[in-house]
């Protein structure tokens, strides 16, 4: 049976960057929860580096192995169930069971003073409270539309191809507008990334064709000149980092190794166990000098989630990763 190494080395590169990135967001302008006397400009414009493909990469991971099922044409109400069970049972699973009890008992800001009645409130109507895990109930709505979406389009030309981007394109620049309530703002924003995903799948052969005919000094030139505009040029960020994406889907190696095939396999629950162990760290450690608590956040963070994560899946609460 023929094995896609490309996507499991992606998904270990994207897994790695998210994790990496939650081990120095106190350090990033960009994140005020909570504060501390430590700075550092190196970690701040890292975390700016990674902000421009992390997510962005598992979305469009997601959209490439979603087309699997398109191509099996599983029915709407199997492919419902089996997404709820993957994805939204582990979304309330680890915010009950694991991120709110964190946050609750450490007292992370926004939750000083606020009843445990409320954080319910917020978490299942409003979409506030959820921390990282909102990636999770957007990727459900992605996957629902898109399912019904392949059910009445085929993309078997160009032209639809270009026209539904086009259309993606315009939603993810207008989603700074638009109410959040629901992950209306995530549905929005990236949704255009998960349709990537769908095209590198369909169109692969085509796209690797495009990128043998290039040389390898333009083809790289090419990524930088791409990653500079996705951080420096916000208005055509959507298509330099699509172009990302699918260069990296080019370029990345089609043979993998045991280290990489594992930190692939438990992504899932890295993403899911590791970002809460940072507040901990965070409360206790705010003040250590940066190097020292981004270690200890990546190194030994990343290692309890993944222990984590396979203790889960040995026990009968597998069901919390999904599986």
């Amino acid at each position: 049976m023929y094995m896609n190494y490309k996507i499991v080395n992606i998904r270990a590169l994207a897994i790695t960057l998210i994790v990496l990135g939650h081990s120095m967001i106190l350090y990033s302008d960009s994140w005020d929860i909570m504060q501390t006397a430590q700075s550092s400009s190196f970690f701040n414009f890292l975390k700016d580096c990674i902000n421009v493909v992390q997510l962005e990469i598992f979305f469009a991971i997601s959209g490439y192995l979603f087309y699997f099922s398109v191509k099996k044409n599983k029915s709407t109400n199997s492919f419902i169930l089996n997404k709820i069970k993957r994805v939204i049972l582990p979304y309330y699973c680890i915010m009950f069971l694991w991120m709110n009890p964190i946050k609750y008992i450490f007292h992370i800001p926004g939750y000083e003073y606020i009843t445990i009645k409320a954080i319910i409130k917020q978490m299942c109507f409003t979409g506030g409270l959820v921390g990282h895990l909102w990636f999770l109930p957007t990727l459900f709505a992605i996957f629902v539309i898109f399912k019904l979406f392949f059910s009445k389009i085929k993309l078997n030309n160009l032209y639809t191809v270009f026209f539904v981007y086009l259309i993606l394109c315009i939603f993810s620049l207008i989603s700074p507008k638009v109410t959040n309530i629901f992950q209306f703002y995530n549905i929005m924003k990236y949704s255009i990334y998960f349709y990537i995903g769908t095209i590198i799948n369909l169109y692969e052969k085509d796209i690797c064709s495009i990128f043998q005919r290039i040389s390898p000094f333009l083809l790289y030139l090419l990524i930088i000149v791409a990653f500079v505009c996705s951080f420096k040029i916000h208005s055509i960020a959507v298509v330099s980092t699509s172009i990302l994406i699918i260069i990296l889907y080019y370029i990345i190696p089609n043979k993998t190794n045991k280290f990489i095939e594992a930190v692939s396999k438990n992504s899932f629950g890295l993403y899911l166990f590791h970002s809460p162990l940072i507040y901990i760290t965070f409360k206790f450690l705010e003040n250590f000098p940066p190097f020292i608590v981004v270690f200890i956040n990546f190194i030994i963070g990343g290692g309890i989630a993944y222990l984590m994560t396979n203790l889960v899946r040995k026990s009968r609460l597998h069901f919390m990763i999904g599986e």
